[in-house]
């Protein structure tokens, strides 16, 4: 990110949202739909159906602030639960950004075991 994010909060938008929407479309949507300050300290998280996109959106004192990142491999793991916002950490968004999969909090067991 361009500026420090002390005192942020970050939030996940779970399920799908179309990437054609605009900042001002997004910011409508977590004020009606989610029901939180788009104005506060707050980053808004939001993926695509493919799972390809995110964007990201804020207030930044005169204006919205949208970034976009798209993945060139693989899909970003996201929650599915519509109309529902994951509050999340400062390092969950790095290690979100990085493609970790920030949501599965119970370690994933490769291989085989016989008993």
């Amino acid at each position: 990110m361009i500026f420090p994010l002390d005192h942020y909060e970050f939030f996940v938008c779970c399920g799908k949202t179309d990437m054609r929407k605009g900042a001002y479309t997004l910011a409508a949507i977590v004020q009606h739909e989610l029901q939180l300050d788009v104005f506060s300290k707050t980053l808004f998280l939001f993926c695509g159906s493919g799972r390809k996109v995110l964007k990201i959106l804020f207030w930044d004192k005169n204006g919205f602030v949208l970034y976009q990142k798209r993945l060139q491999r693989g899909t970003y793991a996201w929650p599915k639960n519509e109309h529902e916002a994951k509050r999340v950490t400062h390092d969950d968004i790095k290690r979100l950004l990085q493609g970790e999969d920030v949501f599965r909090r119970i370690p994933v067991l490769q291989g085989h075991y016989l008993l």
